[in-house]
């Protein structure tokens, strides 16, 4: 197994800016009139700042299901992982290297908070120190997972950090994920043992946040939603969630 590794510097950042410019070339041809826009997010988009050389790409797409075209060009589908309507592919470039693409329709508000966050870094030095010694000193994780949980131990290490930053950066627009992360698990936990809820195999569970705060929580059974609780947007967060479920029962 490839070992992987933070690089820091600012010719590697320089590198990764052409790489991802490089393959938006590549993507516009392979997906024609399906391309819609794209942005080079995460850590290889932040300047000055440690970074695994995976350039994260934002692509905005007219039909999800259109975009396995990626497939022809080298990609693998990876899944949704934690977000609803969010396809996820990657591929190698080199030994250590990677493109990872996050495949998203317009509208989804995701693509407003890896944008805000990047831009939020790239704006405070502090901030962004912060953040680039944090990732260094939690590296010797970075090949650590739990088999129980979605994400390593080094993505786990981060989430209260970017919490924290996601907040002060005043990011409240509202987004709905898979339970996945050991808060969202919590939280979940709260929630049904209050409303005596019993969660079984097939279940489709999601989180509701505005912002990086938690607002709300839903479960679905052969795709129908059989409770929904949100301290507000309720009807929103409701009307998300099913057409989430009609999506994949398409599929």
């Amino acid at each position: 197994m490839i070992e992987e590794l933070l690089i820091h510097g600012a010719q590697q950042f320089n590198e990764w800016q052409n790489t991802y410019k490089d393959e938006i070339k590549i993507l516009k041809k392979a997906l024609g009139e399906n391309f819609v826009e794209a942005h080079h997010i995460g850590s290889t988009a932040i300047n000055d700042s440690y970074a695994k050389p995976s350039i994260d790409i934002a692509l905005i797409v007219q039909d999800l299901n259109d975009a396995s075209i990626l497939i022809d060009i080298g990609y693998q589908m990876k899944g949704e992982f934690n977000i609803p309507f969010r396809h996820f592919y990657s591929k190698k470039i080199s030994n250590n290297q990677k493109i990872k693409i996050h495949v998203m329709l317009p509208g989804n508000h995701e693509l407003d908070n890896f944008i805000n966050f990047r831009d939020y870094l790239n704006r405070n030095e502090n901030i962004r120190s912060q953040y680039s010694n944090m990732k260094f000193q939690i590296q010797n994780l970075l090949n650590q997972v739990d088999n129980e949980a979605m994400f390593n131990r080094y993505t786990l290490s981060k989430n209260d950090m970017i919490v924290n930053f996601i907040k002060k950066s005043g990011f409240d627009k509202i987004c709905m994920r898979f339970v996945a992360h050991y808060s969202e698990q919590q939280y979940e936990k709260t929630i049904c043992n209050k409303n005596n809820i019993t969660i079984n195999d097939g279940d489709i569970r999601v989180i509701l946040y505005k912002g990086a705060d938690i607002i709300g929580y839903a479960i679905a059974t052969n795709n129908k939603i059989r409770f929904i609780y949100s301290e507000e947007k309720t009807t929103e967060f409701k009307s998300y969630f099913e057409k989430y479920l009609n999506h994949s029962a398409a599929k």
